[in-house]
């Protein structure tokens, strides 16, 4: 079953968020796709947020993120990649300023013959919006690009075998549906508030996979002023409880956002992948686990549509318990730097 993402329709989550002040939760929309990954319109906010938001200068950043894709585990691995241009859910997107087709993608790397090169799936590299690629064990390919970046990544463990996206029983084990990578980077202000990835169970587990992704380093300086946006990787319900000293970044106050220089899913065992939900966040900051929509639940802390018709455990059992699922870098910080998709396991569990 083809995934609601791989259709290129996402929803959007507004950026609502006061560092130093009182937390100001986003609104959760219901999701049109695999599992939250998108972009924050840079449309008008609500009316508190907006005596905080700093201004923005409109279009593409002057410094690009790049990403790059490393197969961390000790064997060969086959890789889908399924572009989500942002002009399908938002029309008035620039076409010309965002990555449309897989002919404008090409990995780089120390690569063996075929390998990091994309087969399309879906038509003509010229036209396809899906494709897969192999990377052998401890390989990496990196991809530059100067425009936006919109798309998710899973895996699945055959070329050319990508109908298992969706959950269909969790006790079948292994391959239960498939986990995604997503990423939508490099905005035009004018029109997206900034940059979000985040990992997406919500079509089901069969992987473990890592982010990193750009934390200035060595500034003293980091936290933000109180009211203003951060200029790292953060997410609205992710804040220090108490003032914190953090070396190489700086003290923060109670209630500012926490910096996010990495994210992981955590999904535990089969059947019910409660492990998401219940590990410990740092810095005291509760339960919950940054960055990961959890099994099944497509709104975070809740399940509405998720896009595929299996049988998942028990909503409470798995969704998070605070809107964390998504981090975010504001369009005015976007600053360059890598995020990195790692995958750690496969198959899991």
């Amino acid at each position: 079953m083809q995934s609601m993402r791989s259709l290129g329709l996402f929803g959007v989550v507004v950026m609502a968020v006061l560092a130093g002040a009182a937390s100001v939760k986003p609104p959760v929309p219901p999701k049109q796709q695999v599992g939250g990954g998108s972009a924050i319109p840079a449309g008008d906010p609500a009316p508190a947020e907006e005596i905080f938001r700093p201004s923005i200068l409109g279009g593409l950043p002057a410094q690009f993120t790049t990403v790059s894709v490393k197969n961390a585990t000790a064997q060969r691995q086959y890789f889908y990649i399924v572009l989500t241009p942002v002009s399908v859910s938002n029309p008035s997107y620039p076409h010309s300023e965002e990555i449309f087709n897989l002919g404008q993608v090409a990995f780089t790397g120390s690569f063996a013959s075929g390998e990091g090169v994309i087969t399309p799936t879906n038509g003509p590299m010229g036209t396809a919006t899906q494709g897969h690629f192999f990377l052998n064990a401890g390989n990496t390919a990196s991809f530059a690009p100067h425009l936006t970046f919109s798309a998710n990544f899973y895996v699945n463990g055959t070329a050319g075998t990508n109908n298992s996206q969706c959950i269909t029983d969790v006790t079948q084990g292994v391959g239960i549906g498939a986990t995604f990578a997503e990423v939508t980077l490099n905005v035009d202000s004018r029109y997206l508030g900034g940059e979000v990835v985040d990992i997406s169970e919500v079509n089901g587990v069969n992987a473990l996979w890592e982010m990193t992704l750009p934390i200035p380093a060595g500034n003293l300086s980091m936290a933000p002023p109180n009211g203003h946006y951060p200029y790292f990787f953060s997410t609205s319900g992710y804040l220090f409880p108490a003032q914190t000293t953090v070396p190489n970044w700086g003290t923060f106050g109670a209630n500012q956002l926490i910096p996010v220089p990495s994210i992981a899913n955590n999904p535990g065992a089969a059947p019910t992948f409660s492990g998401d939900r219940n590990a410990t966040l740092p810095y005291g900051a509760g339960h919950g686990t940054v960055g990961v929509y959890p099994f099944g639940c497509d709104n975070c802390i809740s399940r509405d549509q998720p896009g595929c018709t299996g049988s998942y455990p028990a909503a409470n059992l798995v969704e998070q318990t605070k809107e964390i699922c998504q981090v975010y870098r504001a369009a005015q910080y976007q600053t360059g730097g890598n995020v990195g998709i790692i995958l750690k396991q496969f198959p899991y569990p």
